[in-house]
């Protein structure tokens, strides 16, 4: 016997015939692996855009020569982005004739994403319900209303007179969820998620025209920057004190922020002299990244080929990532995780092997959440760990999975979008969460001591078939 099951639902140390027993007939519900360097993706790498001529163009990392990526007419100042697909790569949205259109990657055609006759002006950008994919916001009658992935109707998610020009949005507690940020009478207040009351979070005379937003320090919370006195200067979370990262004279008007080292940190880019530059993490000094005569006015920042992607011929899939408090994982450790589980996806080990392309990349930083005590006893914690934000939970102990049996290292809802996983081995971890993620695509065990969807784990389960590919790029 494999000294680890590999199945839909968890992975533990029962014997194969208590496994089988235990787990096959849950594999209709859920998905669990048993047990038997990589490159590192970063898992953030901002493109510039920019719109003339009829046609769009993309300069990759800001670094790269200019790239036609498709035609319109559509003017730069009526384009708005976001991902609404989830696939970690930019979409290009607009809305004419009543009608919310969406250019998926930027290169696609325009595709009608929903109706609606308010005025794109009117409109905001940010995933609120926390699945990865971005929601539409918009604020009239004293009351705030998302369209989910921008394909639902309107909700109503909260009561306020303020309006879209008063807001602005960012991730301030970590947990994956777009919050509403507002400044007056002195004080910075939050609705988290937008649904919650307004929480006073810092004292500040500086109001939201003074104000930026970027995850400066890389612990997955939205700080704030200004600059004034020739300093710019960052409250991290919003909460902090203003701190002093660089001096310089440039203004926010003068400046954009994206990520384009890839280090999980908000860099500052500017625009003059016929040359782009950037400071990362707003606190090295400027460094020319490009040549070109496009300012700022003209250009908008986003990540169209989603992490540096290969091709689009590779089936993308961006994850969130969460981990118990006590749980150890950073962004580099589970970067090397999804690169390996792409690995053994991509890679054909044998004539039953297909080289699957999927690429698993990390969206945003690993994120902590407290919920449970580290341990997966019950379906009830189960459930609210699998109804938390985000794609991968990593927690201590997994001893349910349909049924209580200790020493599970993997539960996933088949069919699901979610899935829990505890660390283990480094050379097997890319197949326990390869093995997991095809549980949330729909795939139950194949009783193939070669595959990936084997219900045991060990370093020779690294296939997989067309028909699980299939599943896999799905």
């Amino acid at each position: 016997m494999r000294s680890m099951p590999a199945v839909a639902c968890g992975a533990f140390f029962p014997t194969p015939r208590e496994f089988k027993s235990v787990v096959w007939p849950l594999a209709l519900f859920l998905g669990f692996l048993a047990t038997g360097s990589v490159p590192r993706d970063a898992y953030s790498g901002e493109d510039v855009f920019s719109a003339s001529g009829g046609k769009w163009r993309v300069s990759y990392g800001g670094a790269g020569t200019w790239q036609v990526i498709n035609t319109s007419n559509v003017a730069l100042s009526d384009l708005r982005f976001g991902d609404f697909d989830g696939n970690c790569r930019a979409d290009v949205f607009t809305s004419s004739g009543g009608k919310w259109l969406v250019s998926y990657n930027g290169t696609g055609l325009w595709q009608v994403l929903n109706t609606s006759s308010v005025a794109l002006s009117n409109l905001r950008f940010g995933d609120f319900d926390g699945d990865g994919k971005t929601d539409v916001f918009t604020a009239s009658g004293g009351k705030w209303r998302i369209s989910s992935g921008g394909t639902g109707s309107w909700q109503v998610i909260n009561n306020s007179s303020l309006g879209v020009s008063d807001l602005r949005f960012g991730d301030f507690n970590g947990d994956g969820k777009t919050d509403v940020f507002a400044a007056w009478g002195g004080k910075w207040r939050v609705s988290f998620g937008g649904t919650g009351n307004w929480q006073v979070i810092n004292n500040s005379s500086l109001g939201v025209a003074d104000l930026r937003f970027g995850d400066f320090d890389g612990d997955g919370k939205t700080d704030v920057f200004a600059a004034w006195g020739g300093k710019w200067r960052v409250s991290l979370g919003g909460t902090g004190n203003w701190q002093v990262i660089n001096n310089s004279s440039f203004g926010v008007p003068d400046l954009r922020f994206g990520d384009f080292d890839g280090d999980g940190k908000t860099d500052v880019f500017a625009a003059w002299g016929g040359k782009w530059r950037i400071s990362s993490g707003g606190t090295s000094n400027w460094k020319v990244i490009n040549t070109s005569n496009v300012g700022l006015s003209d250009l908008r920042l986003g990540d169209f080929n989603g992490l540096s992607s290969d091709s689009d011929a590779i089936a993308h899939s961006c994850m969130r990532i969460s981990r118990f408090t006590t749980a150890s994982l950073d962004n580099a450790t589970a970067d090397a995780i999804l690169a390996s589980a792409s690995s053994v996806l991509q890679t054909k080990d044998g004539p039953d092997d297909v080289a699957c392309p999927v690429k698993l990349t990390r969206a945003g930083n690993v994120t902590v959440f407290a919920t449970g005590g580290g341990s997966v006893n019950t379906a009830a914690q189960f459930n609210a760990l699998i109804a938390l934000p985000g794609h991968v939970k990593v927690v201590n102990q997994i001893n349910w999975c349909g049924t209580f049996q200790p020493g599970i290292i993997g539960c996933s809802p088949v069919g699901g979008n979610s899935q829990v996983v505890v660390r283990y081995t480094a050379n097997e971890e890319g197949i326990l969460w390869a093995h997991e993620y095809g549980h949330t695509r729909g795939l139950g065990h194949r009783n193939d001591t070669n595959a990936v969807m084997n219900p045991f784990i060990g370093i020779t389960e690294t296939r997989v078939n067309s028909a699980e590919c299939a599943a896999f790029r799905k």
